[in-house]
């Protein structure tokens, strides 16, 4: 057999065995990437809920100030205080930490806290006058921080916590299991998703197969009994025609009314 091989070049292959052997590395190689990929993802999210939940305690309990400050301020507060720069593309780049706030900790807030939909970055822009000049790099700052700073004041209360809580502590427990499975094992989840996938179009397939046998069974019942029908109604209209052509014959043990004579002719 010639076939393309894995780096798309012709070969020549003396067995199906060969040419399992050759895309069983590609593939396995793939799946590594695979799980590094999903490993990085599950970094980032977790990275990203972990944040959220210690600014909003940090909030909560007066560590950290957003109202009448400037911006530039704020951003460097959360810079010292440890919290991730996120971005669209890249990894976050994860500042030092410095004093974290005990995200365990259970927190009650108070009771007027406000759920209107202005969000914290305005709420930071409030009081005096931030400076018109920034550099470049305090304005990518600022979009790292996005993530943290959009988040509406509703996101103060504690039922926003415990969700926040909870997403975090499921991701934290997924990107364990996924650091701990080997490469193989995703794949072979993948062939036991796949046979199941397969065994439900099979079933899909063999129960259609099986409802148009019995249309077409049924079907042929209507046939038959509407020829049958059909032969019947012809049957009727033959007997009836021979009646109006062919006169009866007598009943048995009756005589005629009129005996029957044989035509005279005349010569």
């Amino acid at each position: 057999m010639v076939l393309f091989d894995s780096k798309g070049l012709i070969r020549r292959y003396e067995n199906a065995y060969q040419i399992l052997m050759e895309f069983y590395e590609t593939r396995l190689c793939l799946y590594r990437k695979r799980q590094a990929w999903i490993v990085q993802a599950l970094e980032r999210e977790l990275i990203r809920l972990d944040n959220k939940v210690r600014f909003i305690l940090a909030v909560i309990h007066n560590e950290i100030v957003i109202s009448n400050r400037k911006r530039s301020e704020l951003l460097r507060d959360l810079h010292h205080r440890g919290f991730a720069r996120l971005t669209a593309n890249n990894l976050p780049e994860t500042a030092a930490r410095g004093p974290q706030t005990d995200i365990t900790t259970n927190t009650n807030t108070s009771s007027n806290s406000s759920s209107s939909s202005t969000d914290l970055a305005d709420a930071a822009s409030q009081g005096t006058h931030e400076d018109q000049t920034g550099t470049e790099s305090s304005e990518s700052d600022s979009s790292g921080y996005d993530y943290l700073l959009s988040m509406p004041l509703w996101s103060l209360t504690k039922e926003r916590v415990d969700e926040l809580r909870r997403q975090r502590d499921e991701k934290a427990s997924e990107l364990e299991r996924m650091r701990a499975t080997r490469p193989t094992e995703l794949w072979n989840q993948d062939l036991d998703r796949l046979e199941k996938a397969l065994d439900t179009v099979d079933a899909a397939m063999a129960q259609e197969a099986q409802g148009a046998a019995r249309a077409g069974r049924a079907l042929s019942k209507t046939s038959t009994s509407r020829r049958a029908t059909e032969s019947a109604l012809i049957n009727n209209e033959v007997e009836s025609s021979l009646r109006e052509i062919v006169p009866p014959l007598p009943r048995a043990g009756r005589s005629p009314s009129k005996p029957y004579s044989e035509p005279q002719h005349r010569y």
